[in-house]
């Protein structure tokens, strides 16, 4: 695999979302189709929540975005169907 030839089919700002989110090591198979070179070669970008000094502030928010992400990635995909062999 060469990344420089990598490319996500669901876009930048989706794909990156879903990784901080954690979605990259949660739905593999998914992830590894749509979001390749996120998941793959880029992964998450780093915590931009540094500033803040209190850890419990920082759970939450990023609890808050994993379950936006989470809405987005499901309502997304809910109209595939799985095929079972």
């Amino acid at each position: 695999m060469e990344c420089e030839n990598e490319k996500d089919d669901r876009g930048e700002f989706l794909c990156t979302e879903w990784a901080r989110s954690g979605l990259c090591e949660a739905h593999r198979a998914t992830m590894f189709l749509f979001c390749r070179k996120t998941c793959l070669c880029t992964g998450p970008p780093k915590d931009d929540d540094s500033s803040e000094s209190d850890d419990a502030t920082r759970r939450r928010r990023r609890r808050r975005r994993s379950a936006a992400a989470l809405k987005s990635f499901k309502s997304h995909f809910k109209n595939y169907k799985i095929i079972s062999a």
